[in-house]
């Protein structure tokens, strides 16, 4: 298959990028570079440094590209406290960028979408680990895009016939994730490999569901021909941030200090994987080895 990833140079793209081209696909690459890095993208692909956000850029790819037989859709804003801060410029990025790319997709026939939504649509649930079904409820202006997001995905598959696949990730982490822009397990190696003690915001107690970028990767190469519709891309595990913080001293110790919670973000979150796996999918990875395997990374070992 000839398939379009956008955000390809970025985190979680390049993985997918790696393991579509161990599959035999032929990928064309569209990355802004805001955060993506030109390194993480491999040599056999075609790639252009455009914005989504511009529609004539994205059609002018397409029309030189030519046929398309899918669209991962990975480029967005992912942050929680930016799209408070900033939800302007959220929307933009996560709601407005998408339109372009489904507005491309109608014109150019391309069939289908596999789009990377979030746990954050669901806000603060009660019954964890959290199913498909339970209402959405987004406590940030993050969640309440990526939840736009989803129903503009559907819209333009009831009206134009557009297949989909949607998968709302749990907590993302692995080699190549950016400190900035990355999640608590980046941000905490980061700081422990600088000697410096790491900050844990509320009281650690709060919970995320950690998946290794690797099984995100797969899960994505196995719904191109297998499946459509909402899907949980988890582990189905609550893991909370203490409990974390225990785990990765078993490579290095480190100091922590706590500071109050951050606003926005949700106390208790886990996704239930069962609709995923049984379409015979499931994680490879355990948290302690993939937590391992991303420690020698950022320590420049091989993983």
């Amino acid at each position: 298959m000839r398939i379009l990833i956008t955000g390809g140079a970025g985190f979680i793209g390049s993985h997918v990028c790696e393991q579509l081209l161990k599959k035999g696909h032929e990928l064309i690459i569209a990355d802004n570079m805001s955060t993506g890095i030109k390194s993480n993208v491999p040599s056999n692909c075609l790639f252009f440094n455009i914005d989504i956000k511009s529609e004539i850029s994205l059609q002018a790819l397409l029309r030189f590209t030519k046929k398309i037989d899918a669209v991962v859709h990975l480029a967005a804003q992912t942050q929680v406290s930016n799209s408070v801060a900033n939800p302007e410029k959220d929307a933009s990025e996560n709601i407005i960028g998408l339109i372009n790319v489904l507005e491309a997709m109608k014109q150019f026939n391309i069939p289908k979408i596999i789009f990377a939504s979030s746990a954050a649509v669901y806000g603060n649930k009660e019954q964890i680990p959290i199913q498909e079904y339970s209402i959405p409820e987004p406590t940030s202006q993050y969640g309440t895009s990526k939840l736009s997001s989803e129903e503009y995905i559907k819209t333009y598959s009831r009206l134009y016939g557009i297949e989909y696949c949607i998968f709302r990730f749990s907590n993302v982490f692995g080699p190549r994730q950016n400190i900035d822009t990355g999640g608590v397990i980046a941000k905490f190696f980061d700081k422990i490999n600088k000697n410096q003690t790491i900050t844990i915001y509320g009281n650690g107690n709060q919970t995320r569901d950690f998946v290794y970028v690797k099984d995100v990767a797969s899960a994505i190469e196995h719904s191109l021909d297998n499946i459509t519709g909402t899907f949980n891309l988890s582990t189905g595990t609550e893991t909370s941030i203490n409990d974390l913080s225990d785990l990765i001293k078993e490579f290095k110790d480190f100091k922590i200090q706590f500071k109050p919670e951050k606003p926005g973000d949700i106390y208790k979150s886990s996704l239930c994987n069962k609709k995923l796996s049984c379409s015979r999918w499931k994680p490879s990875y355990s948290l302690k080895e993939a937590l391992e395997e991303t420690f020698n990374y950022t320590n420049g070992g091989k993983y």
